[in-house]
């Protein structure tokens, strides 16, 4: 599947909606860190969200997954996996961001 213009511009945007959360919590609480990056990777169905740390130079973790059908937010289950249950949808009005934390997508309570 081709991304549309109007869903990578969505998805940019969540990143770096993301991105700033990351970095606003890492200059609160850490001080002396170098903020994670994240960096999209393009799966055939997924879109895997690494985070990198020391500013990109460190150990790579999976974040989160974009599910490229529909815009759903997964948890992750692994690096591979995405958990099941979206956490929120990049095309939703709030970008998908509400609920969004330094450590990646909410667990379902």
């Amino acid at each position: 599947m081709n991304m549309s213009d109007s869903f990578k511009d969505k998805l940019n945007s969540w990143l770096a909606g993301c991105q700033q959360i990351i970095n606003d919590h890492t200059a609160q609480n850490y001080k002396n860190l170098v903020p994670s990056v994240l960096t999209i990777e393009e799966g055939s169905k997924y879109i895997r969200i690494v985070s990198t740390s020391d500013g990109g130079k460190g150990q790579r973790s999976a974040w989160a997954f974009i599910n490229k059908e529909n815009g759903d937010i997964l948890k992750t289950a692994s690096w591979k996996a995405p958990a099941k249950h979206a956490r929120g949808n990049v095309l939703a009005p709030d970008n998908g961001l509400t609920g969004m934390g330094p450590y990646g997508p909410p667990y379902l309570r």
